[in-house]
């Protein structure tokens, strides 16, 4: 029995992790570029999940939990349903600005 039949066997591993690491990257490359070219906005959404799937891939590869974590949520999850709500009914959401008061405002006489 040689050493390639050991599955236990680890001394590739880091040429592996590259080899994947380079996959996800280029596939990030293809997806964000097929994102930019599509005519009909839901299918570019879906290339942005795409896109958001594999940086999750990517940040897991490498060793970023947390991030690949945060990447999940924010970017895949949130960003794709909040842009499908938009493509939906792009009249009914307003986005507005609601003014707040400052901790200190300037006025001639001081601060406040």
């Amino acid at each position: 029995m040689g050493t390639d039949d050991n599955p236990y066997d680890i001394t590739n591993i880091d040429f592996e992790v590259e080899k994947m690491r380079e996959f996800f990257e280029w596939s990030m490359v293809v997806f964000a570029a097929a994102a930019l070219l599509q005519k009909r906005p839901f299918r570019a959404v879906i290339m942005r999940l795409a896109l958001s799937t594999f940086a999750v891939a990517l940040y897991v590869v490498s060793m970023a939990p947390d991030v690949a974590l945060t990447e999940a949520m924010i970017g895949a999850l949130l960003m794709t349903y909040v842009y499908i709500l938009l493509l939906r009914s792009p009249k009914s959401l307003k986005v507005g600005f609601i003014p707040t008061r400052l901790l200190f405002e300037t006025h001639p006489w001081g601060y406040d």
